[in-house]
């Protein structure tokens, strides 16, 4: 699910969701969730990764790029995953 909140920091605020509802879906389906490494979107957020996270939803972190300077954004996507708990990929 890509831009799963729609937020962008400073210009607009996140979906008003029961993510607790969101992500159960999500995880009986077994939908993937995107986290933005955009510095001006990371969504999810990372209380809202650790709940997914908690319900064995997978992530998908990708960087948004409109450039190509702007596939440096990754790390910001890591560090959302690893806040919310997730461990480093194997493979």
């Amino acid at each position: 699910m890509g831009h799963p909140s729609g937020r962008k920091i400073g210009a607009r605020e996140p979906a008003d969701l029961d993510w607790e509802h969101v992500f159960d879906r999500a995880a009986e389906r077994g939908v993937a969730m995107e986290i933005n490494a955009q510095p001006d979107r990371l969504d999810l957020t990372d209380v809202n990764a650790r709940l997914a996270h908690s319900k064995g939803i997978r992530f998908v972190i990708d960087t948004d790029a409109h450039a190509t300077t702007n596939l440096e954004y990754i790390r910001y996507g890591v560090f959302q995953a690893r806040r919310a708990g997730s461990p480093r990929p194997t493979s």
